[in-house]
């Protein structure tokens, strides 16, 4: 009933953002589950994700608000500052709509941008799909790794049934898609999810595919990733950036990808706006300023990295044992 209420609604805010001339793109959970799956009902679908051109997502936040939306506080703190704070500052809003009482909503996730890593190393915006329309399968293959991969460290099989049914029986240029891949650094973040693809679903693979697969080096990679699933909560928050920034470097062979990945994570954790609680109030410091909040996000950050280690020592289940 969830999932078919929620693709109910996905129906109706794309047709609206059509009918009001806004180009969008949808990807991950309720499109998944609608184009790929067998049925809609095998994948749990949460928000429903969409990505917009940068110009016009506060025309979309505003007919979404106009059609009974809500800016969740963190996102209404910038919002109410200026429309060029959220634009610069953030990749995404997201949005809520309450439905049948109290405690249920339908959510969206509205990005003119998609993270890779950091803004700074890399974005994926709606003129990448614009520019290359015939490689809409890849790229959204491509957003999965983003997002499946590297951000949540593939730390849910269903994000590999995801992988699965996006590539089963799909016409797919593997050069380049993996030419593509090896551009942001992602070629054995992929890889390692194919792997599994193949262990859980047999997913047949072009020979010269199966060859970087067979690789040592993958199998490694794809065991030290297989331990995320014995944890009995998923990573979040210090934890998880952490265990990005590890995983991720430790999938790159080239240094000057190795470089901009160090590079980037830091610079991109000192000029950026922030915000901070005080009570049930939201503080917005504007970017301008961001090198102010850096000491504060630091010690809360590391504070917040012992608690959930000390709380959670399954996570260390993530490290290599020592020789």
């Amino acid at each position: 009933i969830d999932t078919l209420l929620k693709q109910r609604e996905y129906h109706q805010v794309t047709e609206l953002l059509s009918t009001h001339g806004i180009a969008h793109v949808t990807y991950k959970g309720v499109y998944l589950a609608e184009n790929f799956y067998p049925s809609g009902n095998l994948r749990i679908c949460g928000d429903i994700d969409i990505l917009v051109g940068k110009e016009e997502a506060p025309k979309a936040i505003r007919l979404l608000q106009s059609n009974q939306y809500h800016l969740n506080q963190l996102h209404t703190s910038y919002w109410s500052h200026n429309d060029y704070s959220l634009l610069d500052d953030l990749p995404e809003v997201s949005l809520f709509k309450p439905f049948f009482g109290k405690g249920n909503q339908f959510d969206i996730d509205l990005h003119w941008s998609i993270v890779c890593f950091n803004k700074h190393y890399k974005s994926f915006s709606l003129s990448d799909f614009q520019a290359h329309p015939d490689f809409f399968a890849e790229l959204q293959v491509v957003l999965l790794v983003t997002h499946h991969g590297l951000t949540d460290l593939w730390q849910r099989i269903f994000y590999i049934n995801d992988l699965y049914f996006l590539l089963k029986d799909k016409t797919i240029d593997w050069a380049w898609l993996l030419q593509k891949l090896q551009l942001y650094g992602l070629e054995k973040t992929f890889l390692v999810g194919l792997h599994w693809c193949q262990q859980i679903w047999d997913l047949p693979l072009p020979p010269f595919v199966q060859a970087l697969l067979n690789a040592s080096d993958v199998r490694s990679m794809a065991s030290a990733y297989e331990k995320n699933w014995e944890m009995s909560h998923s990573m979040k928050g210090s934890s998880l950036v952490v265990n990005q920034l590890m995983y991720f470097t430790k999938a790159q062979t080239q240094l000057s990808q190795l470089v901009k990945i160090y590079f980037t994570f830091f610079t991109s954790r000192v000029f950026r706006a922030s915000t901070f609680r005080f009570g049930e109030h939201l503080l917005y410091i504007p970017q301008e300023l961001g090198l102010i909040t850096v000491f504060i996000r630091a010690t809360r950050s590391i504070y917040n990295f012992l608690l959930f280690n000390s709380s959670h020592p399954e996570a260390n289940l993530t490290k290599e044992p020592s020789k």
